[in-house]
């Protein structure tokens, strides 16, 4: 499955939007699929490679809320880490 054109402005895509890479910082690095999956789908991440500039982890969510709904909300104040879902908004705890 490709991901979404639309992302976090720390991510690149290789020309097929299959790969996605993190640079410049830990922040505004969301990605998203292409579309939404299907009840019982199963999707695979793969990590290809790491780097010792961070320390931290991997996420993984689900939403129904469209992509540019959430980018719209991830400003240079919000900590995605505190990012919650609440049915119809976004809220920074």
């Amino acid at each position: 499955m490709r991901f979404h054109q639309l992302h976090g402005k720390n991510i690149s895509f290789d020309e097929q939007r299959l790969v996605a890479t993190r640079f410049n910082s830990f922040t505004h690095s969301m990605v998203f699929s292409e579309r939404a999956l299907y009840p019982g789908e199963l999707f695979i991440v793969e990590i290809e490679d790491v780097t010792d500039r961070w320390t931290g982890n991997i996420k993984i969510g689900f939403t129904l809320i469209p992509p540019d709904q959430i980018l719209d909300q991830c400003t240079e104040d919000v900590v995605y880490d505190h990012i919650l879902h609440i049915p119809g908004k976004i809220l920074n705890k």
